[in-house]
């Protein structure tokens, strides 16, 4: 009966105390989630509980001890979560996380990898947390170039993102512009277009939240032409109906609707503003 309560929910977790749960077992406290996540929070919250804060590694935070632990659950108590997608952007890494990995965490990559981003993965679950936008700065490996990243991600559950300027989760810090042409999609829509269909397609089985829409190199705005703003309107546009048909192809066709997002920082809200048509389904 209590299972129905979770049943279908996204992120729930159950906690109750079961009578004679099987042989042996007098009385057992039970966790149990709607989901894989729902599972993790409802284990990482009995770890705080009994003292461990989700900053014991990062911030070295003592570990409480006590002669005794107990809990008490009187009744069934059911959580659950009022933001579907949670989390962080690791910005400006250039300054903080990335030389710290490179001269300290991984000396061996020299980077920010899988190894940093384990325990990243694991502070977001501790934190009750889902989402990720991974660093994208020059100075770092791109995260989407190593599998063993996003493989990773979908091994703890998190769900990779992408910032503003990375469409459709691609990285263009590290776009050639001699080899591949511009970054301009009026001008260069088919290399372009093979670049995003390239990532949709090696990433289309891990659950993400697909960036829409097109800035410039890195986090400059959209190169041009056109320059009027209904050209501008237009072009946009016709790159929103160029990415979602490539989610659709290899997301939803195969594992059914993607979550997607589009951002309108900095030069987009003026376009925003002047009547950009954004889908009803994008965040």
């Amino acid at each position: 009966r209590s299972l129905s309560r979770i049943r279908g929910r996204w992120e729930a977790t159950l906690w109750q105390v079961v009578e004679n749960p099987f042989p042996g077992v007098r009385r057992a406290l039970v966790i149990v989630g709607s989901d894989r996540r729902g599972t993790a929070y409802g284990l990482m919250g009995l770890s705080s509980r009994i003292g461990v804060s989700p900053w014991y590694w990062w911030a070295d935070v003592p570990v409480a001890r006590h002669p005794v632990l107990g809990i008490r659950v009187a009744s069934p108590q059911v959580d659950s979560p009022a933001v579907r997608y949670r989390g962080f952007f690791i910005n400006d890494e250039d300054w903080g996380l990335n030389p710290w990995a490179k001269y300290t965490f991984d000396t061996t990559l020299g980077n920010i990898g899988p190894k940093t981003y384990q325990k990243v993965f694991e502070l977001l679950l501790r934190l009750r947390l889902n989402y990720i936008w991974p660093a994208m700065h020059a100075c770092s490996t791109e995260f989407g170039s190593d599998p063993e990243n996003y493989l990773l991600a979908d091994q703890y559950g998190i769900v990779a993102g992408s910032s503003h300027c990375e469409p459709l989760l691609c990285n263009n810090v590290k776009w050639d512009e001699k080899v591949s042409g511009p970054w301009n999609y009026s001008l260069n829509a088919d290399t372009i277009h093979a670049y995003w269909e390239q990532m949709v397609r090696a990433r289309s089985s891990e659950e993400a939240v697909w960036t829409l829409g097109i800035r410039g190199i890195h986090d400059r705005a959209m190169e041009t032409p056109p320059t009027d703003m209904p050209g501008k309107l237009e072009l946009v546009s016709r790159v929103f109906r160029d990415q979602r048909a490539l989610i659709d192809r290899y997301v939803t066709q195969r594992g059914g609707p993607g979550s997607e997002c589009f951002v309108p920082y900095k030069e987009v809200l003026p376009s925003y503003d002047a009547g950009l048509k954004v889908p009803e389904d994008v965040t």
